[in-house]
């Protein structure tokens, strides 16, 4: 199998990450921790690395939240995803008023 370097895609989901949470909270210092992070990676059948390429999205959390930001974590392979995206995230987080 042909190894992908996934690292510009990586960096541009990296730039995405924060905003949506943001949006809700309407400030980071309101996430008491990141509970859960479950993603979806869009592969050819036979990849099994799905856990790496997450590992992105899990560095980051950490990064940013420090302690806050450890959490659990699914990801599966997809064959196949809406708008070709590469990857999905969705993630759970326990949130202060």
């Amino acid at each position: 199998m042909a190894h992908v370097d996934a690292s510009p895609r990586i960096e541009r989901r990296r730039n995405r990450t924060r905003p949506p949470l943001l949006a809700a909270t309407g400030d980071l210092e309101k996430v008491v921790r990141i509970v859960r992070v479950e993603g979806n990676v869009h592969c050819a059948p036979g990849f099994r690395a799905h856990p790496k390429v997450l590992d992105a999205a899990s560095d980051l959390l950490v990064e940013v939240f420090e302690a806050r930001g450890r959490h659990t974590r699914t990801a599966l392979g997809i064959s196949d995803m809406p708008l070709d995206a590469s990857v999905q995230l969705s993630l759970w987080a326990q949130v202060r008023d």
